[in-house]
C-alpha cells in the first residue's frame, strides 16, 4: 500500500488509483490535482494558483512522503 497526504484531512492510496489529472478551475484561476480511484470516486487536492506550482508540490509530496516513511509498502 502507497499512501501520501494531499491534504490536512486527505489522504490518498495510490493502490486504488487509476488517474491522475491535473485540473485548471477557469472561473477562478486556481489548480487542483485529482486522483481517481478504482472504484469510480475522486479525491481533489488544495488549490493551487498556477500549473507549475501545482506540478511542485506534487513532485515534492512524493519526495517527502518517501523520506519520512509516509508511504507505506505492504
Amino acid at each position: 500500500m502507497i499512501i501520501f497526504r494531499i491534504d490536512e484531512k486527505k489522504l490518498v492510496n495510490l493502490d486504488n488509483v487509476f488517474k491522475v489529472e491535473l485540473i485548471n478551475m477557469e472561473d477562478s484561476n486556481e489548480y487542483y490535482w485529482r486522483f481517481f480511484a478504482t472504484d469510480d470516486s475522486f479525491c481533489t487536492s488544495q488549490p493551487f494558483e498556477n500549473k507549475s506550482e501545482a506540478k511542485e508540490w506534487l513532485k515534492l509530496s512524493f519526495l517527502k512522503a518517501k523520506g519520512s516513511g509516509d508511504i507505506i509498502g505492504l
